[in-house]
């Protein structure tokens, strides 16, 4: 949905928040906690893991 950074510009995205907390500074985020997030519902969002010699390179999350 249509949603207003902190500087007050209009985007479309998403907002995460677990358990009431509403400040981003106190959001502590596993790897677990983000990849269940986006397989929960995988109609929305195409996620992409790409590791280098068997670590970890990078993790992309796409939307339509």
């Amino acid at each position: 949905g249509k949603l207003l950074s902190p500087f007050g510009n209009e985007f479309v995205g998403f907002k995460v928040t677990i358990g009431g907390i509403t400040d981003p500074a106190e959001i502590k985020r596993t790897y677990d906690d983000i990849d269940k997030i986006f397989k929960a519902n995988p109609d929305n969002y195409k996620v992409t893991e790409e590791r280098e010699n068997g670590h970890f390179k990078s993790f992309t999350v796409s939307t339509q």
